[in-house]
């Protein structure tokens, strides 16, 4: 799942920017912290879950873990 138009962020009430380039402008993508044993046994469901952030001009990506209730 992501979000394919650019958009500013904020963090706890922060700006998000770039640490690369200072743009502030991202699309946001979901990603599963997977682990050997939990993809072994077919469990990769109860793997940490995480949001990045892409850079829409430099493709730097930022990673979040989520918080329980954020959405996958």
């Amino acid at each position: 799942m992501s979000d394919e138009h650019p958009t500013a962020i904020e963090i706890k009430g922060n700006p998000l920017v770039c640490p690369i380039c200072k743009n502030d402008r991202f699309t946001i993508r979901h990603a599963l912290l997977n682990t050997r044993a939990t993809t072994f046994f077919g469990l990769d469901f109860l793997n940490k879950k995480a949001k990045n952030y892409v850079c829409s001009r430099c493709g730097h990506i930022l990673w979040f873990l989520s918080a329980p209730g954020d959405a996958p």
